[in-house]
C-alpha cells in the first residue's frame, strides 16, 4: 500500500510475516503542486522507494515469505466501500496521477475500459494549477469543496463573491463535528441569502432582501461573533445580537463551500441538523476567511468543482426571438425552441454557442443552419467554414447522417461548409418511431498563424432532436372500415357532408378529417359497432367499438354579468356568459333563448349584413365570435338584465338563468388636442402638451387610457419607443398607445423624409378606457419647412376638356442642391402627361410627393398641382339637352304620371328622373331615330325597341349560401335576385315561401316570416338562421310574384359546423432554395395550409401572380396551364415544381390565394431564394454625428441576394469619438465558399464640441536642486474627446518653488503653453527655491470652450549627485600616447539639463607615464587636473614613458571628481594597460572557402626605432573555422529500395539509402516520410511499436531503421523528403520489393539415436508441425508429453524428442505435414536410425602409393548386443601417399591411433604401457562407481527427461573440415594424425561418449599384418579404455597387441578381427 500524507509518501507492505514501512525523505516535500516520479521496487525482501529518480529509501521486510498475493485488485486514489481488509482510516488521494503501472502493466486504461473508476476526472484538472484568487465553479451533482478548519472557535468573518441563477443552494457550512449540533450555514432561499447560526440550542437566522440569483456577481460577507451576527449582501447589512452572547463551537470541523459531502450530510441528519438545501449551482470567488485569501490551493477534498467560472447563464440575456423558449444546455450553452426557422435573436452574440432546432422533418431531410446554428464570430480566430468540424459522437438510432462529399468517406464528420453547401442529410431508416436523437461534438481548427483560445480548443457536445413524421404503409384513403350487421345497431353512421344518409363503410382519411358521425337512434341503452378494416389486400379481425349514451346536460362556466356605461354598448363574450355540455363532441350547439327581455336596453346580434339588430336568442358560437352585445337605450338605471334558458339540440333545459347588467357612469374628456408643429425638423414627439385625456368621474392609471389609431398619417409614420436602447415600433391602424406613453414622450411622429414643403397631416383615433370608447377624433400635424437650398416652382396647368397635356419643367420644377428627384428627368423629357376624363368640372388638382432617386438622400416634397379647363359646354345642364323623335311603329312614349298624352320631345332631365315611359303595342321589334341638341350642337341617335312576353323568374345559377350551424347568414341579392322584363319597383316584387327550410328558418328583420319583398333583400333584412341540428344541406322554395306574374324557384343552403369558419392555418410557408438554373419541388415542408375539418384535397390554391424569373410546373398532362390552380394534396404528393430559368436572379416569388370553399386567404406570397453563382455586394455611404452610432441597415450594406443576405449578420458602426470626419471600410462578403468583389463603405462624421478636456498623466515632476527639467506628456498631459490636441492650452495659476518657461527663452517665465509645445519638449520647469524639497504647480487646461478646474502637479526636489557612468581600462601601445575619452572615463550628474563643470584632480600620478593635455598648437603638457568637457573632446592623453620589461605592463592614476554642491567622488582609479597585443582589430584573417575546420599562422612583433627594430614578441594564432553549409547534399543511392520477405522485418542500411553532404554530419541529414508505406511500417529497432516519420542518415548507417512487412502481397513504397537544414529538400520514393514467404524442407537428414539410448532430441533444423503417420517403434515427446503436433519454436528450444519403445528395430520413421500461414509441405518422411557405439581402429596396408595417388576403402558393419537395439555403421577410408601427407603437414590429433614419435627402445615402450594400464584400471574403477549411481537415478522417466542432453548445452567436438571428411592413410601403412577424426556417419555430433555405459558391446578393429610387423605399434593415449575392457569377457591385456607378438594373435570370447 502506497499512501501520500502531507508532505511524504509512505509505502507499507505485508507479505505474511509482518508489515514493513518505508517513507520518502522528510526534506523532500511532495505537496508543492509539481509533478514527481514515485517508483516502488521489491526484490524478495528488499523494498526500495525512489522519488524523482534521485531520493532512495530502502527497507528489508521481515520473514521468509516473498510472494505478494493480490486477491481484491489494485485500488488507486482511494478504497471506495472496500472493507474486506482494515487498513486504517485513510483519506482519498486528491491530486493528479499519471502513468500508473503495476509490473509494467498500465492500470488506468483497464479501469477506464471496465468502468471501475468512481469520482475520477481523466486528465489533470486545472484546479491543481490554480491560485487562490481563481474562482470555483460548482457544476457536478453533489458538488462541494472542503477546506480545513480556518476560523477560531469564537467566530470570525467570511467574505466571498457569488454568481448563480439558482433559487436554492448551500453556500457555506461549518459545524462542531461530533461535539454536538452547533452549526453555521449560509444558504440560498428563493434567490436570497440566509444565514443560520445554532449555538447551545439557540438559533439565530438572518434573511437578506437582496436577490442574487440573476447570473451576475454579488458580494456577501458573513460575520459571526460573540456580540453580534451580521449578513451583508452588496452593501446591504442585516444584523442581530444573540441572547446572552454565543458559546459557539461550530468552527471546529472542516469548512464546506458550495455543498456538503454525503457522509457529512448523513452525520448532520443524525445529529438533528435539518433543512440543509441542495448543493449550489454557480460560482464562488475571492473567498476571504478573516481577511486571508483562500481558495483551490487550500481545498482538501472536492467533488464536481472546476477552476474558473464556467457558468454563463445565457438564458438570462434573452437570446431567443419573441415567443421562443430558452432551454439551458449545460453551464454555458442553450437551445431556443420556437415555431420559426431561426429561434436565436440576430443581434445576440456570445463567446461561443451552438443552437439546435428540435424540429427536423422525417424521411430524407436536408440538415442546414436552420437546424444547427453556430453563434460565434469564429472568423476572427482564423477559422474558416471548412474548419468548423462536427463529429457524430452518437449516430441516430432510427436513421443515418449522410455527407455528400466524395473525398471524405468518413460520414461521421462534416464541416460547417458542408452544412452551408447542402451536403448533409438525415436519412430515416423506415422505423415506426417518431423521435430520433443525434449527439454531435463541435471542434474548431484555426489556420496557420492563429491560436484558438483555451475554451475553444476542446470539443463541445450538443444534441439534435429529430421529429419523424410517420409514413404508414398504406395511405389513409386506402384503409376502408366496414360496419358489420348495421341493422343491430341503435343508430347509424353518416358522413358530415351527406347528412341523413346512413353509410356502412368509410375510410381512415374521413375519420382523420372528422367526417364520420354516429347518429344515435334514441334508444335508452348503449350499443356496439362491429368494424373491420382492410387495405385492399388484407382484412383485420372484427373489432367492437362500444357506444355509450348519456343524457345531454348543460353546465354553466361563466355567468358574471356585464358592466356598461350609460348610453353605450358592450359586447357579451364568453368571459361574461358561457356554458358547456357533458358531451365529448365540442360541436354540440348551445343556444340561449331569452324568456324575459331587458328593460332599459336591447340585446342585439350582429347580422350577416353587418347591422346590429335586436334578438331573442343567440348561441355560444355568437358569443365566441363576439356577435352579441347589450346596448343601453333609455333612462339612467343602476342595473338591468334578462332571463334565459339553455337549449341543447332543440331540447330546452328546464332551468331559468339570470344575466345581470350593471351600469357604470364612465366617460373620457379630451382635455388637450393641439396641433403639433414640426418647425424645420423631421421628427417631433406627441407629448402631454399636445394630447391629453382624462377619465371621468373616477381617475384611472394612465396606462389604462389608450388611444386606438383608426387612420394613419400620409406623409410620415407614428412610432412608439420601447426598451433601452429605444426601439421604434410602428403604430398601424388598430394598434393603440397609452396616455403613459404620451406623458413619457414615447409617441413620435416622423416624416418619411426631410421635406422642403409646408403641409398638414393628421391621424384619427378613439380614446378607450374599460367601459367606454369615444367617437373618432383627429390629431393634426403641421410642417414648417426649412429654406430650400435650391428652387421650387409650381405653376397652374391649363388643359382643354378631354385633352391631354405634358407637364413641363416650366410648370413643375424642383431643383435642390445634390438632389435628383424621382420624376424630374421624365418631366424634362415630356413623358409626364395629364389626360382629362372629358368631365364637365371647371378645375382639377393632384397632390404629389417628390423623393430622390438615391434612397439614402433624406428628401421629400409634398405639393399640389392645380389644373384649369377651357370648355364651352362647361355649364350645360341636363335640362338643356333635348331629344326629339318621329313616329314609333309599335308603341308610344309618355311622361309619368300622364299616360294619356303621347310625347315627342323630352329632355335628359326627364330620363334621369325616370319619368319617360314606353307603352308597347304592335310588332315585337322596331327602331326609332332621335335628334339630340344642347342648344348649340346637334346629333342623331337610334333607339332600338324589342318587346317580349312578360315574365318574372329567379336566377337559377346562384350558388348555395353557406351558413354556420346554429348561426344566421344574410340572404343577399346576389343569391336571390329576380329577373323580369316588367317595369316594377323593388317593393312590388314579392317572395312567398312555398317550401320552408327543414334545418332552419327565414327571418325578416329578426322575426320569422313567410313573405317578403325584393326591397327587403336589397336592404339586408332577410336572413337564414340554421338550427343546431345536424345536417349539411337545406333549401327554401319560393314563389316570386310581380302583379299577376309568378314563377317558382328555390335557394339552397350549405350548413357546416362553426369550426369550418375558423381561419385557414398556414403551417409552412418557407422560402425554397434553388440553385441558379435548377429546379426545386415545392413540398409540404415548404408550403402547407391546413384546416382542422377540411381534407387537403379541398384546400384549393390559385396563383394570382406567377413567378418572374421562372415558372411553376405541374406534374400531369398540362404541365404549364394558363391558370395555375392546385390543392394541398397535390403539393403533399410532390407534384408542384418551381423551375428557375432567368439568369442573374437572386430571388423570385409567386402570389396565390387559398380557400376551403368557406374561408379564404388572399395575397399570400411564396418566396424562392435563388442560390446565385456569384455574390454581389451593395453599399451606400452613411452620415452620423461624432461619437454617435449608426446601424448598417440593408439600405447601406446589403447583398443582392436574400439567400446570401441571411448568412451575413448585420452589425453596427460606432464612432470612436475621434476628430476624423471620414472613415471608410473595404468589405467583402463570403458565403458558401463564394466571395464577392471588394466594396467600399464610407462614413461621414460631423464633429461636435460637447466634451470638456481632462488632465491625464499627472504623475508629477522630479527636479534636481537648483536645476531644470523638461515637462513631458508622460508627466502632464490632457485629452479632449472632441477637439484635436493642438487646440488645448495649459495655464499655470500658481508655482511654489520655481518657474515655467519655454526652451527657446529659458529665463522668461510663462503662465500659458500649448499642448503642442508640451509634446515637443519645449516646456521647462526651473527650480529656484533651494530650501524647498517638495512643492506643486496649479494647472488648468482649456479647449477654447471648456476648461478644467485647477489641479495640483507635484514637484519633488532631489539633491545633486555625481554618477560614475564609465570607467574602463585604457589600452596604450608601448612608448606611445593614447587619448582618454568619455568611453574610458565619464561622470554625470542627476541633472542632465543643467550644464555643470565636472573637474577631475590627479591625487596619484601614473608610474609608467604621465597625464597630458593637448594644447591649441598641438603640443602636450603634463597636467594635474582636467574637466569632463576636455575628456569629451579627447584633449586629455596618457603618454607611456618607461620601457617595458615584458610584453605588457599595468599602470593607473587616481582621481578626485567634484562639482559643487554635489558630494565629490574620491579615489576614482583609471586602470591603464600597456601592451604590445594585436587585438585592436586591425589584423584580419580570410579563409579560402575550403572545407577545412582549423588553421594557424605565426607572427613576430617588432618595435620600430630610428636605429633598429626591436623584437618584442613571437607567437602563433590558431584559427577555428566554423563550417558553412554551402554545398548541397547528394543522394548516392541510385534507386533507394529494399527487398523483404513477406511478413518479415529488414533493416534499412547504407546499401539501401545513402545521402552524403560534405558540410553536414550524417546526424544532420534529416529524412521525413511524407506518405506510406501501405503494406508495412517503418520504426526504430528500440521502439518496434512506434511508427517513424522522421529519421537521419546516422540512423540508417547504424541500421536502427527497420521495415516490418504486414503480410500482404504486392510491392510497397514510401515517399520521403531529405534536407540538410539549408538547401531545398529533395523528395523521392523508396521502393520495397516483397518476396512471397515460401516454405521448403531445407534439410531432412536421418535422425540418429545412439545405440543403447532410447531417446534423442530433434535438431532445430528438422521442422515438424503436424504428424500424420506416427513412428512405428517409438513416440514423439514435447517435454514429458506425447504429441503429434508441435511448432518450430519447440524444435528451436530443444523440447522435441524421439523415444524408441521397441529396441529390436534399428531404424524408424514418421510422416508429417509442415505448414505456416502462407504455405504447406505435406507428407514429408523423417527417418530415425540407431548408430553403433564403437571405436574402430583401422591400420592401412602398404599400397605403395606415389605422388597424388589415393586409394579409397570402407568398412560396413552391424553391431548387435543383448538388451539394446542393433546398429549399422560404415567407415570410409582414403589412403594417400606419404608425399601428399607431408604436404598437408598434418599434426597428430587426439583421436590418432599412431603416435607421432617412437620410443627409443622396447623397454621405454613397455613402461609407457604399464602406465597406461594402471591409468585404465583406475579409470575403470572410478567410472564403475559413477555409473552405478547414474544408473540408479536414470531408472525413472523423470530423470531421463530432466537429464536428456540438449543441443544447446552439450559440448561437442568440432566438426571435421571438408577436406578431411574421410581418414586419409599413407600408402606405406603409416597412419597420420589428422586434426579431426570423423565419427561414423550415423553418430550425431554433440553426444559425448561418457553418457554411454562402458559395458555396451564394442567393436575393436585390430590391424592384421601379412608381412613383417611394424617396429612401432601402440594405442593412442586418447583411446577410452573403459570402452575396451569389461568384466563380461570383452577385456584383454595389452600384451596381446604388441610388437613382439606373433602375427596371429589369440581371439577371445566375442572378439573378432577386421
Amino acid at each position: 500500500m502506497t499512501e501520500h500524507w502531507t508532505p511524504l509518501v509512505d509505502v507499507r507492505i505485508n507479505l505474511g510475516a509482518g508489515e514493513g514501512e518505508v517513507t520518502s525523505p522528510p526534506d523532500r516535500r511532495l505537496d508543492d503542486l509539481l509533478w514527481h516520479v514515485v517508483d516502488v521496487q521489491r526484490k524478495d525482501a528488499d523494498v526500495a522507494l525512489t522519488i524523482d529518480g534521485v531520493h532512495v529509501s530502502r527497507i528489508k521486510l521481515p520473514g521468509r515469505f516473498y510472494e505478494l498475493n493480490i486477491h481484491y485488485g489494485v485500488f488507486i486514489g482511494g478504497m471506495g466501500d472496500f472493507s474486506e481488509i482494515f487498513l486504517g482510516l485513510l483519506d482519498n488521494f486528491r491530486g493528479c496521477l499519471h502513468q500508473v503501472r503495476f509490473n509494467d502493466v498500465p492500470l488506468f486504461p483497464t479501469a477506464r475500459e471496465r468502468g471501475t473508476a468512481f469520482g475520477v476526472t481523466w486528465g489533470c484538472d486545472k484546479q491543481f494549477d490554480a491560485d487562490a484568487d481563481v474562482s470555483l465553479s460548482f457544476v457536478g451533482e453533489h458538488a462541494f469543496a472542503m477546506l480545513p478548519p480556518l476560523l477560531p472557535h469564537a467566530g470570525g468573518t467570511l467574505r466571498l463573491d457569488l454568481k448563480t441563477a439558482a433559487a436554492d443552494g448551500l453556500i457555506v457550512y461549518n459545524d462542531a463535528g461530533r461535539r454536538g449540533r452547533d452549526h453555521v450555514m449560509a444558504t440560498l432561499r428563493d434567490g436570497r441569502l440566509r444565514l443560520r447560526l445554532e449555538a447551545g440550542g439557540r438559533r439565530v437566522q438572518l434573511d437578506s432582501k437582496v436577490a442574487v440569483n440573476d447570473g451576475v456577481w454579488h458580494k456577501a460577507q458573513l460575520t459571526v461573533g460573540v456580540e453580534y451576527v451580521e449578513l451583508s449582501v452588496d452593501q446591504t447589512l442585516t444584523s442581530v445580537k444573540p441572547d446572552n452572547g454565543t458559546n459557539f463551537q461550530a468552527f471546529a470541523s472542516n469548512l464546506f463551500v458550495g455543498g456538503l459531502s454525503e457522509k457529512n450530510r448523513i452525520r448532520a441528519a443524525k445529529q438533528g441538523i435539518e433543512d440543509i438545501p441542495v448543493d449550489l449551482r454557480g460560482c464562488v470567488q475571492n473567498l476571504f476567511v478573516d481577511d486571508v485569501l483562500t481558495g483551490l490551493p487550500s481545498v482538501v477534498e472536492s467533488l464536481g468543482v472546476q477552476a474558473e467560472c464556467v457558468w454563463e447563464y445565457p438564458c438570462l440575456r434573452d437570446p431567443c426571438v419573441p415567443g421562443g423558449v430558452c432551454v439551458p444546455q449545460g453551464v454555458a450553452e442553450f437551445r431556443c425552441d420556437c415555431e420559426q426557422p431561426v429561434c436565436v435573436r440576430a443581434d445576440f452574440t456570445s463567446q461561443y454557442g451552438v443552437f439546435t432546432d428540435a424540429r427536423l422533418p422525417g424521411g430524407e431531410a436536408l440538415l442546414t443552419t436552420a437546424n444547427v446554428q453556430l453563434v460565434l464570430d469564429y472568423e476572427k480566430y482564423g477559422v474558416r467554414d471548412s474548419g468548423v468540424f462536427f463529429h457524430v459522437r452518437e449516430p441516430p438510432k432510427q436513421g443515418v447522417i449522410s455527407v455528400d462529399v466524395w473525398r471524405r468517406p468518413d460520414e461521421s464528420v462534416f464541416t460547417l461548409l458542408d452544412l452551408l453547401s447542402d451536403r448533409v442529410r438525415y436519412l430515416h431508416g423506415g422505423a415506426e418511431s417518431g423521435q430520433d436523437v443525434v449527439v454531435f461534438e463541435l471542434e474548431l481548427f484555426a489556420r496557420a498563424g492563429f491560436t484558438l483560445p483555451a475554451y475553444l480548443q476542446a470539443r463541445h457536445k450538443f444534441v439534435l432532436h429529430v421529429a419523424v413524421t410517420p409514413d404508414p404503409d398504406s395511405r389513409p384513403r386506402e384503409l376502408v372500415f366496414t360496419l358489420l350487421s348495421p341493422a343491430e345497431v341503435d343508430g347509424h353512421l353518416e358522413l358530415a357532408r351527406r347528412p341523413d344518409e346512413p353509410v356502412d363503410s368509410f375510410t381512415q382519411e374521413q375519420v382523420d378529417d372528422g367526417q364520420v358521425l354516429f347518429v344515435h337512434g334514441g334508444g335508452g341503452g348503449d350499443t356496439r359497432l362491429a368494424l373491420r378494416v382492410s387495405d385492399g389486400q388484407a382484412t383485420s379481425e372484427t373489432t367492437l367499438l362500444r357506444v355509450v349514451t348519456f343524457r345531454l346536460e348543460a353546465v354553466a362556466v361563466n355567468n358574471t354579468g356585464l358592466r356598461v356605461t350609460h348610453g353605450s354598448s358592450a359586447l357579451i363574450t364568453t368571459a361574461n356568459l358561457s356554458f358547456t355540455t357533458n358531451a365529448q363532441d365540442e360541436q354540440v350547439g348551445i343556444k340561449f333563448v331569452i324568456v324575459k327581455q331587458t328593460q332599459s336596453g336591447k340585446v342585439q346580434k350582429l347580422r350577416g349584413n353587418g347591422h346590429w339588430q335586436p334578438t331573442s336568442h343567440f348561441t355560444m358560437r355568437h358569443l365566441k365570435r363576439r356577435r352579441v352585445r347589450y346596448r343601453h337605450t333609455t333612462g339612467t338605471p343602476d342595473h338591468d338584465g334578462f332571463r334565459f334558458q339553455v337549449v341543447l339540440q332543440d331540447a330546452t333545459q328546464p332551468a331559468v338563468h339570470d344575466f345581470r347588467i350593471q351600469f357604470l357612469t364612465v366617460s373620457v374628456q379630451l382635455v388637450t388636442n393641439r396641433e403639433l408643429v414640426l418647425n424645420r425638423t423631421q421628427e417631433a414627439a406627441v407629448t402631454r402638451d399636445f394630447l391629453y385625456a382624462e377619465p371621468r368621474p373616477f381617475p384611472q392609471p394612465a396606462e389604462n387610457l389608450s388611444f386606438v389609431v383608426t387612420s394613419t398619417p400620409r406623409f410620415g409614420d407614428l412610432f412608439r419607443l420601447e426598451g433601452s436602447p429605444a426601439r421604434r415600433q410602428a403604430l398601424p391602424v388598430g394598434v393603440s398607445f397609452s396616455q403613459r406613453d404620451v406623458d413619457a414622450g414615447r409617441v413620435v411622429y416622423r416624416l418619411h423624409r426631410k421635406s422642403y414643403s409646408a403641409f398638414t397631416d393628421l391621424f384619427r383615433f378613439r380614446v378607450h378606457i374599460p367601459g367606454f370608447e369615444s367617437p373618432v377624433h383627429e390629431f393634426n400635424m403641421r410642417h414648417v419647412p426649412p429654406a430650400p437650398k435650391g428652387m421650387i416652382s409650381i405653376k397652374r396647368i391649363e388643359v382643354g376638356e378631354g385633352d391631354a397635356v405634358a407637364i413641363m419643367p416650366r410648370q413643375l420644377s424642383i431643383e435642390i442642391d445634390g438632389i435628383a428627384t424621382v420624376f424630374y428627368n421624365d418631366i424634362a423629357a415630356g413623358r409626364v402627361l395629364y389626360a382629362h376624363d372629358d368631365s364637365e368640372n371647371p378645375s382639377d388638382a393632384f397632390g404629389f410627393v417628390a423623393t430622390s432617386l438615391n434612397p439614402d438622400d433624406d428628401f421629400q416634397y409634398v405639393g399640389v398641382a392645380e389644373l384649369t379647363f377651357s370648355d364651352p359646354d362647361l355649364y350645360t345642364e341636363p335640362s338643356d339637352i333635348s331629344y326629339t323623335r318621329r313616329g314609333i311603329p309599335n308603341g308610344a312614349l309618355y311622361l309619368h304620371p300622364d299616360y294619356n298624352t303621347e310625347v315627342f320631345g323630352f329632355t335628359q332631365a326627364d330620363i334621369d328622373a325616370d319619368r319617360l315611359v314606353f307603352q308597347h303595342g304592335g310588332v315585337d321589334r322596331s327602331r326609332v331615330v332621335l335628334w339630340v341638341s344642347d342648344g348649340a350642337h346637334y346629333t342623331t341617335g337610334v333607339l332600338e325597341i324589342a318587346a317580349a312576353e312578360p315574365f318574372v323568374r329567379l336566377n337559377g345559377s346562384a350558388a348555395p349560401l353557406t351558413v354556420p350551424r346554429g348561426d344566421s347568414q344574410q340572404v343577399t341579392a346576389d343569391r336571390l335576385r329576380p329577373e323580369t322584363n316588367v317595369e316594377v319597383a323593388d317593393e312590388n316584387v314579392r317572395f312567398h315561401v312555398t317550401a320552408p327550410p327543414q334545418r332552419g328558418r327565414l327571418r325578416v328583420r329578426g322575426e320569422p316570416a313567410a313573405e317578403f319583398s325584393f326591397q327587403d333583400v336589397q336592404q339586408g333584412a332577410v336572413e337564414y338562421e340554421a338550427s343546431e341540428a345536424s345536417g349539411a344541406q337545406d333549401s327554401v322554395g319560393f314563389e316570386v310574384r310581380v302583379g299577376k306574374l309568378a314563377s317558382n324557384g328555390s335557394l339552397s343552403f350549405r350548413i357546416y359546423p362553426e369550426s369550418y369558419w375558423e381561419p385557414l392555418r398556414v403551417v409552412n410557408n418557407r422560402s425554397a432554395l434553388v440553385p441558379e438554373g435548377d429546379m426545386v419541388t415545392v413540398s409540404q415542408s415548404l408550403l402547407h395550409v391546413m384546416h382542422p375539418n377540411v381534407a387537403p384535397g379541398d384546400i384549393r390554391f390559385t396563383v394570382t401572380k406567377g413567378p418572374t424569373y421562372g415558372f411553376l410546373m405541374l406534374r400531369g398532362p398540362d404541365a404549364r396551364p394558363k391558370v395555375v390552380t392546385f390543392d394541398q394534396a397535390f403539393i403533399n404528393d410532390g407534384n408542384l415544381t418551381y423551375v428557375q430559368s432567368v439568369a442573374n436572379a437572386t430571388e423570385d416569388r409567386f402570389v396565390f390565394t387559398v380557400t376551403n370553399g368557406i374561408v379564404s386567404m388572399s395575397g399570400l406570397q411564396f418566396d424562392v431564394l435563388v442560390k446565385s453563382r456569384q455574390v454581389r455586394l451593395v453599399t451606400w455611404n452613411l452620415t452620423l454625428s461624432e461619437g454617435g452610432q449608426v446601424a448598417l441597415t440593408p439600405r447601406a450594406l446589403t447583398v443582392a441576394s436574400r439567400y446570401y443576405r441571411q448568412r451575413v449578420s448585420g452589425f453596427r458602426y460606432v464612432h470612436s469619438g475621434d476628430e476624423f470626419r471620414e472613415d471608410c471600410l473595404t468589405l467583402v462578403v463570403s458565403a458558401d465558399s463564394k466571395t464577392s468583389a471588394p466594396g467600399p463603405l464610407c462614413f461621414v462624421i460631423t464633429g461636435v464640441n460637447d466634451h470638456p478636456p481632462s488632465l491625464v498623466n499627472n504623475s508629477g515632476l522630479v527636479v534636481v536642486e537648483g536645476g531644470a527639467v523638461a515637462i513631458t506628456t508622460d508627466q502632464l498631459d490632457a485629452v479632449d474627446a472632441d477637439r484635436p490636441a493642438v487646440d488645448l492650452t495649459f495655464s499655470v495659476t500658481r508655482s511654489e518653488c520655481g518657474n515655467v518657461s519655454l526652451q527657446s527663452e529659458p529665463g522668461v517665465p510663462v503662465s500659458n503653453f500649448t499642448r503642442s509645445q508640451l509634446a515637443g519638449g519645449q516646456v521647462i520647469f526651473s527650480h529656484t527655491q533651494p530650501e524647498a524639497s517638495r512643492c506643486s504647480l496649479r494647472v488648468t487646461v482649456s479647449d477654447g470652450v471648456h476648461q478644467t478646474p485647477p489641479e495640483s502637479c507635484s514637484v519633488r526636489v532631489e539633491r545633486l549627485r555625481l554618477q560614475l557612468v564609465a570607467n574602463t581600462q585604457l589600452h596604450v601601445f608601448p612608448m606611445m600616447q593614447q587619448s582618454i575619452t568619455k568611453g574610458h572615463l565619464l561622470v554625470r550628474t542627476n541633472d542632465p539639463r543643467t550644464p555643470r563643470t565636472i573637474t577631475y584632480s590627479v591625487i596619484r600620478k601614473p608610474q609608467l607615464g604621465k597625464i597630458t593635455r593637448e594644447q591649441p598648437d598641438g603640443s602636450t603638457a603634463e597636467i594635474s587636473w582636467f574637466t569632463q568637457q576636455e575628456l569629451n573632446r579627447s584633449l586629455v592623453l596618457y603618454e607611456h614613458r618607461r620601457p617595458l620589461g615584458a610584453l605588457s605592463a599595468e599602470d593607473s592614476v587616481e582621481l578626485r571628481v567634484e562639482t559643487p554642491p554635489a558630494e565629490p567622488l574620491r579615489r576614482v582609479r583609471l586602470r591603464i594597460a600597456v601592451s604590445a597585443d594585436i587585438s585592436a582589430g586591425r589584423l584580419s584573417y580570410r579563409h579560402d572557402h575550403s572545407d577545412t575546420r582549423a588553421d594557424s599562422f605565426g607572427y613576430s612583433l617588432f618595435l620600430a626605432t630610428p636605429t633598429s627594430d626591436v623584437l618584442l614578441y613571437n607567437g602563433t594564432v590558431n584559427v577555428t573555422v566554423t563550417p558553412v553549409n554551402d554545398q548541397k547534399f547528394r543522394l548516392q543511392t541510385t534507386a533507394p529500395g529494399l527487398t523483404v520477405v513477406q511478413k518479415q522485418t529488414a533493416a534499412i542500411g547504407r546499401d539501401n539509402l545513402l545521402v552524403t553532404d560534405p558540410d553536414n554530419a550524417p546526424a544532420e541529414i534529416l529524412f521525413t516520410i511524407i506518405n506510406g508505406p501501405s503494406r508495412g511500417s517503418v520504426f526504430f529497432k528500440e521502439t518496434p511499436h512506434v511508427r517513424v516519420s522522421n529519421f537521419s542518415q546516422e540512423d540508417v548507417d547504424r541500421e536502427r531503421l527497420l521495415y516490418a512487412q504486414d503480410g500482404s502481397l504486392g510491392a510497397d513504397q514510401f515517399y520521403f523528403s531529405v534536407w540538410d537544414g539549408q538547401h531545398s529538400p529533395l523528395v523521392t520514393g523508396f521502393g520495397i520489393t516483397v518476396v512471397p514467404l515460401s516454405l521448403s524442407i531445407e534439410r531432412n537428414e536421418l535422425v540418429p539415436i545412439t545405440q543403447g539410448q532410447s531417446r534423442v532430441t530433434l535438431d532445430p533444423q528438422h521442422v515438424v508441425f503436424n504428424v500424420t503417420v506416427e513412428p512405428a517403434h517409438g513416440r514423439l515427446f514435447v517435454g514429458a508429453d506425447i504429441v503429434t503436433t508441435f511448432t518450430q519454436a519447440d524444435i528451436d528450444n530443444g523440447r522435441v524428442a524421439y523415444m524408441q519403445m521397441d529396441l529390436q528395430a534399428h531404424n524408424d520413421s514418421f510422416v508429417a505435414s509442415v505448414y505456416n500461414e502462407f504455405n504447406a509441405v505435406r507428407n514429408e518422411t523423417f527417418s530415425v536410425a540407431s548408430r553403433p557405439l564403437n571405436i574402430i581402429f583401422f591400420v592401412a596396408a602398404d599400397a605403395s602409393l606415389e605422388g597424388n595417388e589415393t586409394l579409397a576403402d570402407a568398412v560396413r558393419f552391424e553391431l548387435t548386443a543383448n538388451g539394446v537395439q542393433p546398429a549399422r555403421g560404415s567407415l570410409a577410408v582414403e589412403l594417400v601417399s606419404a608425399a601428399t601427407l607431408e604436404a598437408d603437414k598434418a599434426l597428430p590429433g587426439v583421436n590418432s591411433v599412431v603416435g607421432r614419435d617412437r620410443p627409443a627402445d622396447a623397454a621405454s615402450f613397455m613402461r609407457s604401457d604399464y602406465v597406461l594400464v594402471a591409468g585404465v584400471v583406475i579409470g575403470v574403477v572410478i567410472t564403475s562407481i559413477l555409473l552405478l549411481i547414474v544408473v540408479n537415478r536414470a531408472s525413472t522417466p523423470d530423470f531421463i527427461n530432466s537429464t536428456l542432453p540438449r543441443p544447446s548445452t552439450i559440448s561437442t567436438l568440432p566438426r571435421p573440415e571438408p577436406m578431411a571428411s574421410r581418414p586419409r592413410l599413407s600408402a606405406n601403412g603409416s597412419l597420420p594424425r589428422p586434426r579431426f577424426l570423423e565419427r561414423p556417419r550415423l553418430l550425431e555430433p554433440g553426444w559425448p561418449e561418457r553418457d554411454v555405459s562402458p559395458c555396451v558391446p564394442q567393436c575393436t578393429v585390430t590391424p592384421l599384418y601379412t608381412g613383417a610387423p611394424p617396429s612401432e605399434l601402440t594405442y593412442s593415449y586418447d583411446v577410452d579404455t573403459d570402452r575396451q575392457f569389461c568384466d563380461d569377457g570383452w577385456s584383454h591385456d595389452g600384451s596381446e597387441v604388441s610388437a613382439s607378438q606373433p602375427s596371429n594373435p589369440i581371439l577371445r570370447k566375442n572378439q573378432y578381427w577386421v
